[in-house]
């Protein structure tokens, strides 16, 4: 596939090209995909010409990679062999950036930097979708870049951000979105970031994934606090028990940085349901701040013998801070 792909690049390629630049990086990893990209960079100048130059190769850390960028255009970099239904969107890439006026999408308009990896592996029928969504913001926007990352290569960096299946997309290091992505629907979250809506769905996000040592820093930081408690306000049993496993080790680094989270979900104590109430009685157990007590004191009596022994220990919690 990649082949004829290539063969397709070598007719397609235009004839007066803008210039574009090849990266070739190194670092420990995967020891046959530093070869295997760098036999496709000089594959790719072979068949264009000199609009087309690698860079000096050099070490980027987080092992061998190749990126792609020419001016007015983010940058693009494959952690990854373009192959199968992959090889027809690398192609189509390195088109576009050789022509800037004949495939360029509409401009992205973001406000800030934008960074987006793409977790993906051979053969994955759906990877190919989410890459060309990718792909096309980092042809939008010079200030976006792209990660395109194989989990089969890289299994430390898939563990790292939870990776189970593919593919996977995480935005900004933060909000992770498991399965295809449209370009309609990544372009939208680019464009909301930084709204309430959006900071909200990314610390659910990640709590669904079960990312919790980012979920400790982004609270230990300072902002996650806020989005702490709107993900717990309303939040399905699977999503609080997560919260609760984040909190235990929030706590445990740090055992008043919790307590802003108090008054923001002293309302889940009236919710309708026995669950919710519960659960909440017993995550103001575990900060213990003396906030909680005129609530906790009154569901003391709460119809449901397993909330009202949680808001007994609550207090109790409360009272042995104090």
């Amino acid at each position: 596939m990649l082949e004829r792909q290539l063969e397709r690049l070598g007719r397609e390629y235009p004839a007066a090209p803008e210039s574009v630049t090849l990266r070739l990086e190194g670092g420990e990893g995967d020891p046959s995909l530093g070869p295997e990209l760098e036999r496709l960079a000089r594959k790719i100048v072979e068949l264009a010409g000199p609009s087309v130059s690698i860079e000096d190769a050099v070490s980027g850390g987080n092992g061998p990679a190749l990126s792609l960028a020419a001016e007015g255009r983010g940058r693009v970099r494959y952690r990854a062999m373009p192959e199968e239904r992959e090889a027809e969107v690398f192609v189509d890439l390195v088109l576009a950036m050789a022509d800037r006026e004949g495939v360029a999408p509409k401009t992205l308009d973001l406000a800030s930097p934008a960074e987006i990896l793409v977790f993906v592996s051979p053969f994955c029928p759906h990877c190919a979708r989410t890459v060309r969504s990718a792909c096309e913001a980092a042809l939008a926007n010079a200030h976006v870049t792209v990660e395109i990352v194989d989990a089969t290569r890289f299994p430390d960096l898939a563990e790292r951000y939870r990776v189970k299946s593919v593919p996977v997309t995480i935005l900004d290091g933060g909000e992770s979105l498991s399965g295809a992505q449209s370009t309609r629907d990544l372009t939208e979250r680019l464009l909301t970031r930084g709204s309430p809506e959006r900071e909200t769905a990314a610390f659910a996000s990640m709590v669904e994934a079960g990312r919790f040592p980012d979920l400790v820093a982004r609270v230990l930081d300072g902002d996650g606090v806020r989005w702490f408690a709107a993900v717990w306000l309303g939040s399905t049993l699977q999503i609080r028990m997560g919260l609760m496993v984040a909190a235990e080790m929030i706590l445990e680094r740090a055992p008043d940085a919790l307590d802003g989270l108090v008054e923001p979900i002293l309302p889940a104590l009236d919710e309708h349901e026995p669950g919710p109430r519960g659960d909440t009685a017993d995550l103001l157990g575990k900060i213990a701040h003396p906030a909680a007590t005129e609530a906790l004191h009154a569901h003391r009596d709460d119809p449901h013998p397993d909330v009202a022994e949680a808001v007994q220990e609550a207090l109790e919690a409360i009272e042995k801070r104090a």
